[in-house]
């Protein structure tokens, strides 16, 4: 059975680096280059890439379940912070007959800023955010539960 890898923290948490590390012969693929590359400039506050993440999920969708269903891990770095996101990738493990994994990045939110300010100034990401960007979206951020039908690896 195929196993489909979805990874939740705060910006700047790790949750890239960590599905790097453990993606070895899985599939790996990150929201964020899909999001940049489709949508170039334009996703500049939270209701933008709310739109744009939604469209792109759902474009994507029948390409995920096809992976899982052909027997290969994949492993989604794709923000997993509120229920509703975890959600979806349930309905995509379940699709596909697959286990799902959500790998917790516990991380503070003072680490996760310093990470986000060395992150910013080597200006290698795809995106630039500021501290009020963090708090917008990590105001949203809600942490999993085994309670949500699946297994949580905490980090």
């Amino acid at each position: 059975m195929a196993t489909l890898h979805f990874f939740c923290g705060k910006i700047a948490s790790g949750k890239s680096t960590l599905a790097k590390k453990l993606a070895g012969d899985g599939v790996l693929v990150s929201e964020d280059h899909l999001l940049a590359t489709l949508y170039p400039g334009q996703i500049r506050n939270l209701d933008e890439f709310a739109t744009a993440s939604r469209r792109m999920r759902a474009a994507m969708a029948p390409h995920f379940v096809a992976i899982l269903r052909g027997g290969q891990d994949l492993y989604l770095d794709f923000q997993a912070n509120t229920v509703r996101s975890r959600e979806w990738a349930s309905l995509l493990a379940g699709s596909a007959g697959a286990e799902l994994v959500v790998h917790y990045l516990d991380v503070s939110d003072a680490i996760c800023k310093q990470r986000l300010a060395d992150r910013n100034a080597e200006g290698e990401h795809e995106y630039q955010v500021d501290e009020a960007t963090y708090d917008q979206f990590s105001a949203f951020f809600v942490p999993p539960s085994e309670d949500e039908g699946f297994r949580v690896e905490i980090y």
